[in-house]
């Protein structure tokens, strides 16, 4: 039901290229979900290229909109979890407010600072990444043990 909502927020970018990228390993599964991985990803590719070309004030919007990007990701995946009965997703919640902190915080140090350096970017991406391996591989298992249940059918 919700999926309808959502299909197409984030465009498929599995082919992006750039500075960043995921392991295949990180893959949830959920095509949704793996999606707007690579849509976050893409966009701070997109961040990294601009700064790189010198458009710092490119770069910063870019950032801005991972920023925004990624609360709603957060949103969608919590609502996905709590559709499958994932049994962490307190946890998992917490881990998001987190990595959001986190990205805030590397904003603002740099907008404190004057300038971003590309060193903030690779500081993001391995947030990124961490709340992907750390958390997302934990609801791939639950994922994936899900569609290893027999299924019972009704009045046996």
């Amino acid at each position: 039901m919700f999926a309808e909502v959502i299909t197409g927020r984030f465009a498929d970018q599995t082919k992006a290229q750039g500075a960043y990228s995921l392991p295949v390993s990180a893959e949830v599964g959920l095509p949704i979900l793996d999606q707007a991985h690579a849509a976050l990803l893409a966009r701070l590719n997109a961040a990294h290229r601009a700064l790189t070309a010198g458009d710092e004030a490119t770069a910063r919007l870019h950032l801005e909109t991972l920023r925004s990007d990624m609360a709603t990701h957060f949103d969608i995946e919590e609502q996905i979890m709590q559709a499958l009965g994932f049994p962490a997703l307190r946890n998992h919640v917490r881990s998001h407010a987190a990595s959001a902190a986190q990205l805030n915080d590397i904003c603002r140090a740099s907008l404190g600072r004057g300038t971003l350096h590309v060193s903030d970017l690779d500081l993001c991406y391995q947030g990124l990444v961490d709340e992907i391996l750390r958390g997302d591989l934990e609801l791939k298992s639950h994922f994936q043990s899900m569609g290893s249940r027999p299924v019972q059918r009704r009045g046996a």
